[in-house]
């Protein structure tokens, strides 16, 4: 006998064969929610939409470290992306890089941002930037919560702001507010339009920067876990780690699949794999928490800081018990 699981997440080559229908898990009768925007996905489980769903790593940490957590992930990790390369200036601006923004004005779609905790992190740890002396502005808390509903206390002596209120999403307020000259620079996770030229990256070859962030750290940034809801959980004991080896499964015969075919729409894909190969050697998408645990350390450090987390957390805190010691 199967029970219903609703899960909802984007559709990546990683997790299509299971939103797809093609995996199953076992004793489930899974029933997939394939959406676009990362936002609905993350609002539908924090409201109770979604049994399962793809989840922002800052909003898990977010809500377990204030003992909120209407949910707890499990060590799969379908979305991951270096943001070397989301970092906006003026065309024009006096800015080397990201090193010159000390003391600037740097804005960030959301406060509890994945992307934008990483990045935030990186222009501090790597760059050099003094959180006290850099003024971080901000569009909104949360996916779901356009204005700041409590005032977060960062560790590291920085001061929050909040950009002029112009209605509208929080990506686009941002962006705006670079255009018109309200912030030096923006951190963001869409690249903006060319808006007649008006913005560059302040690290124009970003894909040189980020193998050699790599190579530096071992860190390929987490952005997205699965997470599964926890009144679910006590129903279904058995279901994380079922889910965990199903997803391990989709990603092994995508991998298979990207390797061997010839229908990824890449004109040189084989060339590409390769120097993805030099770079990592290991899988890049690896799941389990032992491999990425210097990974998910390092966000939580940052996550405290900053003030998204409210305490100290140890990386097992956010997943469920029974799936901390899964392996692929």
């Amino acid at each position: 006998m199967t029970y219903p699981l609703t899960l909802a997440a984007r559709l990546y080559d990683r997790t299509a064969p299971v939103l797809q229908g093609e995996l199953s898990v076992p004793g489930v009768d899974l029933r997939p929610i394939v959406k676009t925007n990362p936002a609905d996905i993350f609002t539908g489980l924090f409201n109770g939409d979604f049994d399962a769903a793809e989840m922002s790593l800052a909003e898990v940490v977010y809500y377990t470290s204030r003992g909120q957590n209407d949910f707890l992930a499990i060590p799969i990790f379908p979305y991951r992306m270096f943001r070397h390369g989301y970092m906006f200036c003026d065309a024009n601006a006096d800015l080397a890089g990201p090193e010159s923004l000390n003391g600037k004005r740097v804005a960030f779609p959301r406060v509890v941002f994945t992307a934008g905790v990483w990045m935030r992190g990186m222009l501090v740890d790597e760059y050099g930037l003094s959180p006290a002396d850099t003024s971080w502005y901000y569009g909104s808390m949360h996916h779901w919560a356009p204005k700041p509903g409590e005032e977060l206390a960062p560790r590291d002596g920085a001061v929050l702001r909040w950009v002029t209120e112009r209605g509208g999403e929080a990506q686009d307020v941002t962006k705006i507010a670079l255009l018109e000259g309200e912030v030096d620079a923006l951190c963001t996770t869409r690249i903006p339009p060319e808006n007649g030229g008006r913005l560059r990256r302040l690290v124009p070859d970003f894909p040189a920067a980020e193998a050699a962030y790599f190579g530096r750290t071992g860190i390929y940034p987490i952005m997205h876990a699965i997470a599964l809801r926890t009144s679910v959980i006590e129903a279904h004991p058995e279901l994380p780690e079922a889910l965990f080896h199903t997803f391990v499964e989709a990603k092994e015969l995508s991998k298979q699949r990207i390797e061997s075919d010839a229908s990824v729409s890449l004109v040189w894909k084989d060339h590409y794999l390769e120097h993805q190969h030099e770079v990592f050697e290991e899988d890049p998408w690896v799941y389990g928490l032992e491999k990425n645990r210097h990974v998910i350390s390092k966000f939580l450090s940052y996550a405290y800081d900053q003030g998204v987390a409210a305490r100290e957390m140890t990386p097992e805190e956010l997943f469920v018990p029974s799936t901390v010691g899964l392996t692929e």
